[in-house]
Protein backbone atom coordinates (compact mmCIF):
# COMPACT_ATOMS: atom_id res chain seq x y z
CA UNK A 1 0.00 0.00 0.00
CA UNK A 2 1.29 3.21 -1.03
CA UNK A 3 0.93 7.16 0.36
CA UNK A 4 -1.86 7.48 -1.50
CA UNK A 5 -3.30 4.45 -1.93
CA UNK A 6 -7.03 3.45 0.11
CA UNK A 7 -7.01 0.25 1.89
CA UNK A 8 -7.56 -3.37 1.42
CA UNK A 9 -10.48 -3.35 3.63
CA UNK A 10 -12.01 -0.73 5.41
CA UNK A 11 -11.10 -1.18 9.51
CA UNK A 12 -12.10 1.49 12.80
CA UNK A 13 -8.90 3.20 12.76
CA UNK A 14 -8.59 3.93 8.82
CA UNK A 15 -12.29 5.51 9.40
CA UNK A 16 -11.29 7.66 12.42
CA UNK A 17 -8.38 8.84 10.29
CA UNK A 18 -10.37 9.98 7.50
CA UNK A 19 -13.04 11.37 10.19
CA UNK A 20 -10.31 13.35 11.81
CA UNK A 21 -8.72 14.14 8.51
CA UNK A 22 -12.10 15.65 7.51
CA UNK A 23 -12.63 17.81 10.34
CA UNK A 24 -9.15 19.34 10.11
CA UNK A 25 -10.05 19.67 6.52
CA UNK A 26 -13.57 21.67 7.42
CA UNK A 27 -11.41 23.90 10.33
CA UNK A 28 -8.75 24.78 7.62
CA UNK A 29 -11.76 26.02 5.14
CA UNK A 30 -13.64 27.83 7.69
CA UNK A 31 -10.16 29.62 9.25
CA UNK A 32 -9.30 32.18 6.69
CA UNK A 33 -12.22 34.13 7.35
CA UNK A 34 -11.47 34.40 11.26
CA UNK A 35 -7.82 34.27 10.47
CA UNK A 36 -7.92 37.48 8.05
CA UNK A 37 -10.01 39.36 10.90
CA UNK A 38 -7.51 38.65 13.34
CA UNK A 39 -4.71 39.86 10.87
CA UNK A 40 -6.32 43.02 10.11
CA UNK A 41 -7.07 43.45 13.44
CA UNK A 42 -3.42 43.30 14.29
CA UNK A 43 -2.03 44.98 11.99
CA UNK A 44 -4.45 48.12 12.73
CA UNK A 45 -3.09 47.85 16.57
CA UNK A 46 0.10 47.92 15.27
CA UNK A 47 -0.09 50.37 13.03
CA UNK A 48 -2.33 53.00 15.77
CA UNK A 49 0.65 51.91 18.11
CA UNK A 50 3.33 53.26 16.03
CA UNK A 51 1.16 56.49 14.82
CA UNK A 52 0.49 57.27 18.50
CA UNK A 53 4.53 56.60 19.48
CA UNK A 54 5.16 58.72 16.67
CA UNK A 55 3.16 61.47 17.77
CA UNK A 56 4.06 61.24 21.15
CA UNK A 57 7.94 62.11 20.03
CA UNK A 58 6.76 65.10 18.49
CA UNK A 59 5.45 66.35 21.38
CA UNK A 60 7.03 69.62 23.23
CA UNK A 61 7.78 67.96 26.60
CA UNK A 62 10.40 66.63 28.95
CA UNK A 63 12.25 63.18 27.75
CA UNK A 64 11.27 61.67 30.81
CA UNK A 65 7.94 62.20 30.31
CA UNK A 66 8.27 60.89 26.52
CA UNK A 67 9.35 58.04 28.03
CA UNK A 68 7.27 57.15 30.31
CA UNK A 69 4.28 57.97 27.67
CA UNK A 70 6.32 55.54 25.55
CA UNK A 71 6.37 52.69 27.97
CA UNK A 72 2.30 53.31 28.73
CA UNK A 73 1.53 53.28 24.73
CA UNK A 74 3.74 50.35 24.15
CA UNK A 75 2.19 48.32 27.04
CA UNK A 76 -1.48 49.01 26.24
CA UNK A 77 -0.48 48.44 22.46
CA UNK A 78 0.97 44.57 23.70
CA UNK A 79 -1.99 44.30 26.11
CA UNK A 80 -4.17 44.77 22.92
CA UNK A 81 -2.46 42.73 20.91
CA UNK A 82 -2.41 39.74 23.31
CA UNK A 83 -6.19 40.26 23.62
CA UNK A 84 -6.60 39.57 20.06
CA UNK A 85 -4.43 36.70 19.94
CA UNK A 86 -7.08 35.35 23.04
CA UNK A 87 -4.05 35.22 25.19
CA UNK A 88 -6.63 37.32 27.89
Amino acid sequence: MGIGDPPKRFDGQYLAHIRQECYVLGYILQAPESTMSMIVSILITFLVVVLILWLVQRLPVEGRIKQILQIVVIVIGVVALLKYLAVF
